[in-house]
């Protein structure tokens, strides 16, 4: 739907009349909460109004970066169209995603990941919205273990938030990020700098603390470290009992 369409013509009146009809009328029964419930109904129209070009395409985009296909390229050869004011639109009007770069990625990078920052929207679109077609038809079971299967990497990302904001509040590091280059190679989940002191912590994150590898992550560290030669680097791996 455009500004300037025909359609656009007939929803702006019925939205104006609805919202100033659930605000007049709920002020003189609920009056705590009509300015609460007005902006619920502002949300819902505005989610209407820009989703209407295909509502599916919202939620499909959102299970799809939840499941892992982050890059815009990779939305778009699912979905078999361009999605870039799509991806725009929950970004920076509906806050859903957040969009990220590789630490020390130069400013236009093209390397750019998008991530929903919400934990309970991010396991909704990977295992609810993504299988609802079994769940409406009760297969629980089918369900149950694609959730056995794939909660581990679910959690995984889970937790490098955690972590990610466990290193910003001890206030130690100038920056903080993650690193990956080009075909997703040699990615690293955190990558902490304190430039002043000249050091570099670089971690991985694994649920499961025996999963962890150490010799891979000096590994990606010896790539790192070739662009800050005189820091200093501590490897560190971060599991659910690091919490």
């Amino acid at each position: 739907m455009n500004f300037n369409s025909w359609q656009f013509l007939v929803f702006f009146p019925v939205v104006a009349v609805g919202y100033f009809g659930i605000t007049m009328r709920v002020r003189r029964v609920l009056p705590a909460l009509s300015n609460t419930l007005s902006q619920v109904f502002l949300l819902g129209v505005s989610l209407f109004f820009y989703a209407c070009w295909n509502p599916v395409y919202l939620g499909l985009i959102l299970s799809l970066i939840a499941s892992s296909k982050t890059s815009r390229p990779e939305i778009e050869n699912v979905i078999g169209q361009s999605v870039g004011p799509q991806i725009e639109r929950l970004e920076n009007e509906f806050r859903l995603i957040r969009r990220i770069i590789p630490i020390f990625a130069k400013p236009g990078t093209r390397q750019i990941r998008y991530v929903i920052e919400d934990n309970f929207l991010k396991l909704w679109f990977r295992f609810i919205y993504k299988y609802r077609s079994a769940i409406e038809i009760g297969n629980y079971t089918y369900v149950r273990e694609i959730i056995e299967r794939d909660y581990s990497t679910y959690a995984g990302l889970v937790l490098e938030k955690y972590f990610r904001e466990k290193l910003m509040q001890s206030g130690e590091y100038s920056a903080i990020g993650t690193y990956w280059e080009k075909g997703n190679l040699n990615e690293v989940d955190l990558v902490a700098v304190n430039d002043d002191k000249k050091r570099m912590l670089v971690g991985e994150v694994k649920l499961n603390p025996r999963e962890l590898r150490l010799s891979e992550l000096e590994r990606k560290a010896a790539v790192l470290s070739a662009s800050r030669p005189k820091y200093k680097v501590e490897l560190v791996g971060f599991s659910v009992k690091d919490m």
